[in-house]
Order: structure tokens, then sequence, then C-alpha cells
């Protein structure tokens, strides 16, 4: 008789046991799950804050990188034009036929001293010589064939034209750098 109970009590323990085991896991299942929620939560917070780290990065860079136009690169050219003007303000450059040489002869010096300037254009030498080349020249030819304009500092005036036309188109590209 006495057998029976103590295994009925046994097995009770035993189912007991079982359930509290069996609950424990439960328990230690759900929070794995929640362990493993928090962990890939964390994991893609990280990923967010590298990406907008990058982008940061990248925006620096491009901001870095934009194209830039420098005054003092122009600085050659306007002592080089300043000089042909006061040339012309003295009567030199006013002569007929030695004028007409010293405005194309300096033309082409300062068409040099910017091709030889760092930070002169945002654009590949070569098209900003084809772009300015023109322009400069058909500046000059204008001075030297209007009597009058070359008691003006008309030349100063066309590389400083020059120079703002290069911040222009900087500034463009370097707003569409930063865009893309």
């Amino acid at each position: 008789d006495f057998m029976p109970q103590e295994s009925n009590v046994l097995d009770e323990r035993t189912s007991r046991q079982e359930k509290v085991d069996a609950q424990r896991e439960a328990d230690s299942e759900a929070s794995f799950e929640d362990e493993e929620r928090e962990i890939q939560r964390q994991e893609e917070a990280q990923m967010r804050m590298m990406q907008q780290k990058r982008q940061r990065e990248k925006e620096l860079s491009d901001e870095e990188n934009a194209p830039k136009v420098s005054l003092s690169a122009y600085a050659p050219a306007l002592i080089v034009a300043g000089f042909k003007d006061l040339l012309d303000l003295v009567g030199v450059g006013s002569l007929p036929a030695i004028g007409t040489l010293v405005t194309f002869l300096f033309g082409i010096l300062i068409l040099v001293t910017l091709f030889l300037g760092k930070n002169v254009s945002s654009r590949p030498k070569g098209v900003f010589l084809l772009q300015t080349a023109p322009l400069l020249f058909g500046g000059v030819l204008v001075e030297g064939l209007l009597f009058g304009l070359n008691f003006l500092p008309f030349t100063v005036a066309l590389v400083v034209a020059i120079y703002r036309r290069e911040l222009f188109l900087a500034a463009e590209k370097s707003v569409n750098v930063v865009k893309n």
C-alpha cells in the first residue's frame, strides 16, 4: 500500500519538476529571442549611424573637392593687364602701329599667365583656353580698333570679367557636385 503512494508522489514531483523545467526553458527561449531582437535593433542602429557618417564624410569630401577659383591665381594676369593699360594711358599703347603690336603681345602674355596659373578655372585647361582666348582677343581687338577705349582700364576689366565668369561656373559646378 505504501509503495504506490510513494510512486504517485514521486511521479507528481517529477511531473512538477518537468513543468518547472519546461517553463524555465520557455522563459529562457523567450529571453533569448528578446536578446536576439535587441541585438538586431542595435546592429541596425549602428548601420544607420555608419551610413549617416559616410554620407557626412562624402558631403565634406565633395565640398573640399569642389572646384576652386582663386583671385590670387589671376594676380599675374591683372598685373600684366594693368601695365598694358598704363602704357595705353601714357601714350605708348595709343600709337597706331606700336600700340596695336603692344596690345596683341600683352594679350598673348595675359593668356600665357592664365594658362600657367593654378586655380584659374574649375574646368580643364584646354576648355578654359578655348573659351577664354576668343573672349580675350575679341576684347583686345575691340579696344585696339575703337580709339578712346585704350585710355580706359579695358584690359583689366576684361581679366576681371574672365575671373567673374570662372567664379560663376565654379559655383555652378560645386552646386552640382554637392547635389549628386
